[in-house]
């Protein structure tokens, strides 16, 4: 993903969801993103989101932090 690809999903998060959506990118240990709470519709929209660009949205146990494959 790009950086402007990451501005787009931020913004439709916000708007559709008014939730924030956190992007890290760690220095050799790849990039994940993070939400402030658990929003099963959220990662649900967000699954399928990454999966119509061919990727794959794996979520933490906890629902709170996911990376994109």
């Amino acid at each position: 993903m790009n950086y402007t690809q990451i501005a787009e999903i931020k913004n439709i998060v916000m708007q559709k969801y008014g939730e924030v959506l956190h992007f890290h990118d760690t220095c050799g240990s790849g990039m994940y993103f993070s939400l402030d709470r658990k929003n099963y519709e959220l990662e649900e929209f967000l699954k399928q989101y990454f999966a119509s660009q061919g990727l794959t949205a794996k979520f933490s146990k906890d629902g709170l932090n996911f990376s994109v494959e």
